[in-house]
């Protein structure tokens, strides 16, 4: 029974992953909609869509972030804080890469400080990680408090895992 929980949390993260990187360039979202406002100058509204995006994971929208912050496009210019939302993309896509490569223990090391400061897409993929003893020892409890915490900032697919694990009784009683 473990086994074809893995193998389903594996192929939920990677549709994800595919979901992600196909919406991307298919269909036009608040990423899409903010660079439109950065080529208007209206930068209140790009920052307003890119930081809940940024706050999820969305390297891009950190490395746009960043940009505004070097530019000083609607906010102070601050090379300091442009730094932090540039290291902070270039931390997101090297544990994505990583992890879609994997390197399961390189994804582990730059997902859990990024799960610790409450992105949402890291506390997600970490769940899984543990859930899947993927580059982590396998405990399904701590996979579960990620994971939540994950659902708790409105990742659908972390949503859908906590309920999988309640409803298969994967470390804990079923329900």
């Amino acid at each position: 029974m473990s086994r074809h929980v893995v193998r389903l949390f594996a192929a939920v993260l990677t549709a994800s992953l595919m979901q992600m990187a196909i919406a991307g360039n298919s269909f036009a979202g608040p990423y899409e909609d903010a660079d439109q406002a950065v080529d208007k100058g209206d930068y209140a509204t790009a920052l307003r869509l890119y930081r809940p995006l940024a706050d999820r994971g969305d390297s891009r929208a950190q490395y746009a972030i960043g940009r505004m912050y070097a530019k000083g496009q609607g906010v102070p210019q601050d090379a300091v804080e442009a730094n932090n939302w540039f290291n902070r993309a270039r931390d997101q896509a090297k544990a994505l890469a990583a992890y879609n490569h994997g390197d399961f223990a390189t994804a582990a090391t730059i997902f859990q400080p990024l799960a610790e400061k409450g992105q949402a897409l890291a506390q997600y993929i970490l769940g899984l990680m543990y859930a899947n003893g993927q580059g982590v020892p396998e405990r399904y409890a701590e996979g579960l408090k990620w994971l939540q915490k994950a659902a708790e900032h409105g990742e659908a697919k972390a949503q859908f895992s906590v309920g999988v694990i309640y409803f298969k009784g994967l470390g804990i009683p079923k329900n």
